[in-house]
């Protein structure tokens, strides 16, 4: 096994396509064996406390998974482990698991069993530090299991009586625990060396990422401040208890790389924030920050307009159609269209503030990109109501001054319909038209138009 950097094109692109937008978005952590050799990594596996535990045949089978998994690694250019590991995007799912067993030789389900039971090991010797979304979906509880050998044991049993003490159920406690896990997998920490920060920091990826708290945060907040190692007397809740976030909290959540871009996501929200509730703010700058610019800020990093090129915006369309579960499951997204009116809807109101103001928005129009981000169909754009009659918390654009244009007549029924037709009359009439000109009198209005009486 060496580390030399292999010149494969389809690795050298996917390095090149995740590898800035992958590691920018994660602070710079590393384990303590990150500058350890291959062979360096692979002898010191029987030092693990549950090494013992499993049969000669089962350890073999960790070794050449975890060589494997190594010598995949070494195909990634980087100053350690964990470089070539962001550098790879096996933060983003387990896809990469099937990537890393090909060519072993083995059946498939033999060549995944080796490279995750590899993948453990290296994981309990700390050799990379994993995301937090990989280890959501690494579904796994022989691992959780013997992390809790490995890693403070005497700690763990502490924080059992804790939870024993406090009435915590079965349940309760493992998933407390298996929370306590992975932020030690994820900061190379032991359990005595977590911080508050730490915790916070789940928090907040797991409210910024799917707008939830991770499951069991809260009791194993509770657990560590009760065995000692939280030195605080305030719950979770009260910790990260902030009132409403201004709109450069709510958009710096998502770490946009590209200034610019950022800035005006901050203005956007500022400037509908009188017209929304903060639930519908909340909403806006999720669409827009999340499920849009920071999709595109991941698979194309380097973007550094709002003006996207059509290709860029239509392969974020198709990427938008579905959205990852819980469990790593590719799923229709329910509510694309809302996302797509979202979008539009800031592209049309920052072309419309570039035709009323150029110097202000660097007298850029990008009507192109709010074409290129609609994808309603005719039938649909024919059945809905103008932009400017919907409400401004459905995610239309908002025109305040432009909204109805000057020197503009509205719309009333005597202009607005044309002339109603009169039946023919059945009696002959002695003067022409002297019949019909009282009804028609009393039936159309001035100009021609209908009539405003009750029929």
């Amino acid at each position: 096994m060496t580390a030399a950097v292999t010149t494969d094109p389809g690795t050298a692109a996917r390095a090149e396509r995740g590898s800035q937008a992958t590691a920018l978005q994660h602070p710079q952590r590393a384990g303590p064996r990150d500058r350890h050799s291959a062979e360096e990594i692979v002898a010191s596996l029987p030092l693990l406390p549950v090494w013992s535990s499993r049969s000669p045949g089962r350890n073999a089978q960790r070794q050449r998974g975890a060589e494997r998994i190594l010598d995949w690694l070494s195909e990634f250019p980087g100053d350690g482990w964990q470089a070539r590991w962001l550098l790879s995007g096996a933060d983003n799912g387990t896809g990469w698991i099937e990537e890393a067993a090909a060519g072993t030789g083995d059946i498939p389900a033999v060549r995944r069993e080796v490279v995750t039971d590899g993948f453990a090991v290296l994981l309990l010797r700390q050799v990379v530090l994993p995301g937090y979304q990989l280890l959501g979906r690494y579904r796994t509880t022989s691992l959780f299991r013997e992390a809790r050998r490995v890693f403070s044991p005497g700690l763990f049993d502490r924080i059992g009586q804790a939870g024993r003490t406090t009435g915590h159920s079965a349940v309760q406690q493992a998933v407390a625990e298996s929370c306590l896990l992975k932020m030690m997998l994820h900061t190379g920490r032991d359990l005595g060396e977590l911080t508050q920060e730490d915790l916070i920091g789940y928090h907040d990826w797991g409210r910024r990422t799917s707008g939830k708290i991770p499951p069991g945060l809260h009791a194993a907040w509770d657990l560590l401040r009760d065995a000692g190692v939280l030195t605080t007397q305030l719950p979770l809740r009260r910790v990260v208890g902030r009132g409403q976030l201004t709109a450069s909290q709510l958009v710096d959540r998502y770490q946009l790389q590209c200034h610019p871009a950022r800035d005006a996501f901050v203005a956007y929200p500022d400037e509908r924030r009188p017209g929304l509730d903060y639930n519908s703010l909340q909403g806006l700058a999720s669409r827009l920050v999340g499920t849009f610019w920071a999709d595109i800020g991941q698979h194309h990093p380097g973007i550094g307009s709002l003006r996207l090129p059509a290709q860029v915006a239509e392969d974020w369309k198709q990427r938008l159609a579905f959205r990852t579960d819980r469990k790593g499951n590719q799923v229709r997204r329910t509510n694309r269209l809302g996302v797509l009116v979202s979008v539009r809807a800031f592209y049309l109101d920052i072309a419309l503030r570039a035709l009323e103001d150029p110097a202000g928005s660097g007298g850029r129009c990008p009507a192109r990109s709010a074409r290129a981000t609609s994808a309603a169909s005719p039938r649909r754009r024919n059945r809905s109501r103008p932009a400017c009659t919907s409400g401004s918390a459905n995610g239309c654009p908002a025109f305040p001054t432009c909204w109805p244009p000057p020197n503009h007549t509205t719309p009333t029924r005597q202009n607005c319909w044309p002339p109603r037709k009169q039946p023919p009359s059945d009696r002959p009439s002695s003067t022409p038209g002297a019949a019909t000109g009282a009804s028609a009198a009393t039936r159309t209005g001035p100009g021609g138009g209908c009539s405003t009486g009750s029929r």
